[in-house]
């Protein structure tokens, strides 16, 4: 399951802004590109944490995958008037929301042990085993026909389906990680840009900053 947030941003206050402070487009376009950036990069450290939080991941490097920010170049004529016919970059965050392995994700385990078979040819044993997730978005989930032990070099629940293979558990997380993504992401991403976009436009004003719309380099 993908869930990607897409940014809305507020055009006309921007406008509002530029002509309050006598900005140029340079120094406009400037500054929405300057902030869209730190806005991404803020948001997509939040989200890595979020879901360390939310889903309980075991390793931040598990979780950085699960979450990728997009920046591109696009044409601005779509986005209004006031940035008509310039380039500015536009972003969304991408969310992997697909269950999680058991073992990427923090918790306890209680039922059927991992029984140490005589007979290496025996099959395990399974029964029922339960995991309480360490994430503050997860709740506890039982599985039938399981066991706990290590194999392929970590300790895990496994379960025995119909056809006899052993499979590792995976954890839902889309529906609690939904909720906090819109909570604590969605909702901050206007009040993020605007406080960097306010800043950068007043800086480049104030400092008389200037670059060149084609060129990209400062005159």
């Amino acid at each position: 399951m993908v869930n990607a947030q897409v940014f809305d941003i507020d055009v006309s206050a921007m406008e509002s802004l530029k002509q309050a402070l006598n900005a140029t487009q340079a120094q406009y376009v400037g500054a929405y590109n300057r902030a869209l950036t730190r806005t991404v990069s803020k948001l997509y450290r939040d989200s890595v944490m979020l879901m360390m939080t939310q889903a309980g991941v075991r390793k931040k490097s598990i979780a950085r995958r699960r979450v990728r920010p997009f920046k591109k170049q696009r044409n601005a004529g779509r986005e209004g008037r006031s940035l008509s016919g310039l380039q500015i970059r536009g972003a969304k965050i991408w969310y992997g929301l697909n269950p999680f392995r058991l073992h990427e994700l923090k918790g306890k385990l209680s039922g059927m042990g991992d029984s140490r078979r005589k007979n290496k040819g025996a099959a395990q044993k399974t029964g029922k085993v339960t995991f309480l997730p360490a994430g503050k978005g997860l709740s506890p989930t039982t599985f039938d026909r399981a066991f706990i032990g290590k194999r392929y070099g970590y300790r895990s629940v496994w379960i025995r389906g119909d056809d006899g293979r052993i499979r590792e558990a995976r954890i839902p997380v889309a529906e609690g990680m939904e909720d906090a993504i819109d909570d604590h992401i969605f909702n901050n991403i206007g009040p993020v840009f605007w406080r960097y976009f306010e800043q950068d436009l007043n800086a480049r004003v104030a400092g008389n900053v200037h670059f060149d719309l084609k060129t990209g380099r400062r005159r």
